[in-house]
């Protein structure tokens, strides 16, 4: 007999993953940032100076569409683009001052998110769950 969508692992990862974007996205939206921005953004503020190719990597995206997302922050003042000294054909991608301060206004707002997300789960279990699906990540790899 096949598995029923509502109780397989699969669906709940999607319907868990859809919900908090959608949360995500709802109160990013006063920022006039999208999730896909904002994952932009934090690579940044963990290490500046990261190639469009490697924020494509990280967040797992296609060059052209890291590149038109790159170009909105861009658009909105938060990065800026430089070529690359060491490789002429690639950009380093740098956070503006303005895309710095955003930092502590956007991340107590995540924080929140967060929290409420994982009532219920201390810090053992949700680091738990966080190690349990990035062995599903790189099974799938």
């Amino acid at each position: 007999m096949p598995e029923r969508t509502d109780s397989s692992l699969g669906f709940a990862l999607l319907k868990t993953a859809a919900r908090l974007r959608l949360e995500l996205a709802q109160r990013l939206r006063p920022f006039d940032l999208t999730t896909e921005q904002y994952a932009v953004l934090v690579q940044l503020w963990e290490g500046e100076g990261v190639s469009q190719s490697t924020l494509a990597e990280l967040l797992l995206k296609d060059k052209p569409n890291i590149t038109r997302i790159i170009a909105k922050v861009e658009r909105k003042g938060l990065v800026q683009r430089d070529r690359d000294p060491d490789d002429r054909r690639s950009y380093q991608v740098h956070l503006t001052p303005a895309g710095r301060e955003l930092q502590d206004t956007v991340m107590p707002v995540v924080h929140e998110l967060r929290e409420q997300a994982y009532q219920g789960l201390d810090k053992s279990r949700q680091n738990e769950l966080r190690r349990l699906l990035e062995t599903v990540f790189r099974n799938l790899n």
